[in-house]
């Protein structure tokens, strides 16, 4: 936004100072000077539009998430740099001619200013004066920038969005495929205890059953964030703590904990990194997918700059699959022949201390609850419901 605005007044800006310069000195009227000064500036300004234009509106045409994270901002200074071209060319001078003043009075306060940018200006003029007189020092110099700018493109890291500090961490509790609550509430427990070691956390809040990675509600998972303290009173970084917390965390032999920078654009995934998908097109089954992305990430882990590889996709969870014979339980009156509720995920329950999904395949009568259904046909071996 503030590019965007000095871009609309900048162009205006250009012509203003250009008027005032002739005023002041050719001691011209402000038309006149508007006049002289348009034919001075008018090819420069509309070369700047046509310039500019041609390096955004191209970017606004990008695929990819690059696209995406650019596109709004190039439209914007695309119709930006428009409209500063429009204003410069039509608005600026007839203003000037209309409210500058002919007499052209310097006040004291910005004299030393103006003094001082003025030899500036001269330097400038001999600079450039002195550099098409000498081409090889002008090559020599250009020489120098490109060394400088590549020498800086190292230094600064190179991801795509760099990583920041911005105060928080995340926390993820990964146990095996069905575990309960109650041992994730106690791998939770041993989590917190390292981390209420940790000088620059100030707060944790965890949530016991929710998956961030890997999203939903699932009994073998846990989310914490970590908010820690201001910058002046830590010297602890994010990275710093996020690599000592793994390496404690990696003691913990009930589950997988590891902690995680939140993503530098909110937004922009579920933590900082970057997230790969991968999709199954010959039909294959989830464990010959699985297999494929164990593959997979064993060839990424051969590259030293990649670490924390994981995926979260697990064929192995266990599940119970309930179908009805409807001829059956029509014949039983048990539940009416219908369409509603079919074919549709019920419920999920515990079994030896193991979550269990069970998708219901059935019909019930439109006004009874599909808890009511599993209440009168699912029962235990002792008689009783299973579900209550």
């Amino acid at each position: 936004m503030v590019l965007a605005i000095g871009i609309v007044v900048d162009d205006a800006i250009v012509v203003l100072e250009n008027v005032e310069r002739l005023m002041a000195e050719r001691q011209l009227s402000p038309l006149a000077a508007a006049i002289e000064a348009m034919h001075e500036v008018s090819g420069a300004v509309i070369a700047i539009v046509l310039v500019l234009c041609a390096v955004f509106v191209p970017v606004a045409f990008l695929g990819g998430l690059a696209g995406k994270l650019y596109q709004q901002f190039a439209v914007t200074v695309a119709i930006a740099v428009v409209i500063s071209g429009v204003v410069a060319l039509t608005l600026t001078p007839a203003l000037c001619a209309l409210l500058l003043k002919p007499s052209h009075q310097e006040s004291a306060v910005f004299k030393p200013f103006n003094r001082g940018f003025a030899q500036l200006t001269r330097l400038y003029s001999y600079i450039v004066g002195l550099l098409l007189r000498h081409a090889v020092i002008a090559v020599l110099l250009f020489l120098c920038v490109i060394a400088a700018g590549v020498w800086i493109f190292k230094q600064v890291p190179g991801s795509f969005v760099p990583l920041e500090d911005q105060g928080y961490v995340f926390t993820s509790v990964d146990l095996p495929d069905g575990a309960s609550i109650q041992r994730t509430h106690q791998v939770v427990l041993q989590a917190q205890k390292i981390i209420s070691e940790q000088d620059a956390v100030e707060h944790m809040f965890g949530i016991e059953g929710y998956d961030l990675i890997g999203g939903g509600n699932k009994t073998n998972a846990a989310t914490a964030f970590l908010t820690l303290k201001p910058w002046d009173e830590r010297t602890t970084g994010s990275d710093t703590l996020i690599k000592t917390l793994s390496a404690q965390f990696a003691t913990l032999r009930d589950g997988i904990v590891f902690a995680i920078n939140p993503p530098p654009i909110r937004g922009l995934g579920s933590a900082g990194g970057f997230e790969v998908y991968l999709q199954d097109q010959s039909g294959g089954t989830p464990q010959d997918l699985y297999a494929t992305i164990r593959k997979f990430i064993d060839e990424l882990g051969k590259r030293s700059q990649l670490t924390g590889l994981n995926s979260f996709f697990r064929p192995t969870v266990p599940q119970l699959f309930v179908e009805v014979d409807q001829e059956q339980a029509v014949a039983r009156r048990w539940i009416p022949c219908s369409m509603h509720y079919k074919a549709r995920w019920v419920h999920s329950m515990s079994m030896t201390s193991t979550r269990m999904a069970v998708p219901f395949a059935c019909s019930c009568r439109p006004n009874s609850s599909i808890a009511r259904v599993l209440k009168t046909w699912l029962r235990s071996t002792c008689g009783r419901p299973v579900v209550r």
